[in-house]
C-alpha cells in the first residue's frame, strides 16, 4: 500500500503552480512510487484565509488512510496545524511536518481566521 503525503501549498499569487510545485516534484522524486502525493490548489491563494482553507483541508482529510503524513508550507503550515488542532483527520497521521510556517499575531502574519496563544487567554 502507498502511503499518502498531503502537500498543503503556501499562499500568493502564483504559489501553487510557480513556487510550492517544485518542492513537491522534489519530494515525489525522493519519495518515489511508494508514496501516493496529493496536492490540492487552496482556494485564493493570493489571499489565503483560515475558513475556505479549513473547509478545503477538511474535504483532504476525509479521503486520508492511517499512516498519512502532512506537510504544510509557508502560511499553508500555519492553517495546517491549526485546521488539525480544530478538528483532525480521522486516521492515525504517520506524521506533521511544517516548513517556514510564519509566526501568526502581533508582528507576523495577520490572520482573522487563527489567533494568537495570547488571544486565547
Amino acid at each position: 500500500m502507498r502511503r499518502q503525503v498531503l502537500f498543503v501549498q503556501g499562499g500568493g499569487q502564483g504559489a501553487h503552480d510557480e513556487w510550492d510545485n517544485r518542492l513537491v516534484d522534489g519530494l515525489a522524486q525522493v519519495l518515489g512510487q511508494d508514496h501516493e502525493i496529493r496536492y490540492p490548489r487552496m482556494p485564493d491563494e493570493a489571499d489565503p484565509a483560515y475558513p475556505p482553507w479549513k473547509q478545503a483541508l477538511e474535504m483532504e482529510f476525509a479521503g486520508l488512510k492511517d499512516g498519512a503524513v502532512l506537510v504544510g508550507h509557508s502560511i499553508g503550515a500555519a492553517i495546517l496545524v491549526n485546521a488539525v488542532a480544530a478538528d483532525p483527520p480521522h486516521c492515525e497521521l504517520g506524521g506533521i511536518f511544517l516548513v517556514a510556517a510564519p509566526f501568526i499575531g502581533d508582528g507576523g502574519w495577520p490572520s482573522d481566521g487563527i489567533e494568537s496563544r495570547e488571544a486565547r487567554g
